[in-house]
C-alpha cells in the first residue's frame, strides 16, 4: 500500500487454549514453543517478518 507506515499482527484471543493474564516472559516463551498445523510460531514470525521486508517494511520489534 503506497504510505503504509507500519503493519499489526495480530493473533486470536479466542478459544479454550486461551491464557490471559500470563506474566510477559511466561507467555513469550509459550509462543516460542508454541506449534501448530501449519508449523511453529516462529516459523510464522520469521516468514512474516521476510515478507513485509520484501514490501519494504522493517521494525526491530518483529
Amino acid at each position: 500500500m503506497p504510505g503504509t507506515k507500519g503493519a499489526h499482527l495480530l493473533g486470536g484471543a479466542e478459544g479454550p487454549g486461551i491464557r490471559r493474564g500470563l506474566p510477559l516472559d511466561v507467555a513469550a516463551t509459550q509462543m516460542a514453543r508454541a506449534c501448530g498445523p501449519h508449523g511453529s510460531s516462529a516459523e510464522y514470525r520469521h516468514n512474516a517478518v521476510r515478507s513485509l521486508e520484501e514490501h519494504g517494511i522493517w521494525s526491530r520489534n518483529l
